[in-house]
């Protein structure tokens, strides 16, 4: 299984920099103790699984993840030559599943279009196989998401309480 447990990724990173800075400090002996129990971990991917996604959010993560596979059709003609191989089906369901987890960890019960765009480059560009000529050129998966992500439009939602996002 290959998911990226977003959800507590913060935490950990977090918590690790506290435990070795506190563990190089002069005279501390103490082992650093556990900060998640397996079953407080399964609660919290439960949650975030938990996490609204609107057809419009799916239909953008399906459109960005397509864009990847074919830059002339989203717009980015100038790149399509960089690319030998874009994101896959499978890309789309890890970016939704991303974008839960970091709904989840802002607090909120639903994903943005903007959640989507904030975790795309994490998500997509180990997914990007660049071409021989994107490589000579130094063209970047990270150069092709964002000229993506510009490309595309985010979806406005509704949020019933007067709000559109």
């Amino acid at each position: 299984m290959h998911r990226v447990l977003a959800v507590i990724a913060a935490v950990v990173a977090l918590c690790a920099l506290q435990t070795a800075t506190a563990l190089a400090a002069p005279g501390n002996d103490s082992l650093p103790g556990t900060l998640l129990g397996t079953s407080e971990l399964l609660a919290l991917q439960r949650q975030a699984a938990e996490v609204y996604v609107d057809p419009a959010v799916i239909a953008y993560a399906t459109t960005l993840v397509s864009a990847t596979r074919n830059l002339k059709a989203a717009g980015v003609p100038e790149l399509e030559s960089a690319v030998d191989y874009g994101g896959s089906p499978r890309a789309t369901i890890h970016l939704v599943s991303a974008g839960r987890a970091l709904a989840f960890i802002r607090g909120r019960s639903y994903v943005l279009g903007q959640d989507l765009a904030a975790v795309a480059p994490e998500v997509l560009r180990h997914r990007i196989v660049l071409s021989y000529e994107g490589i000579a050129d130094g063209v970047s998966p990270d150069r092709i998401v964002r000229r993506v992500l510009e490309t595309t439009d985010m979806p406005r939602l509704d949020l019933g309480d007067g709000r559109v996002v």
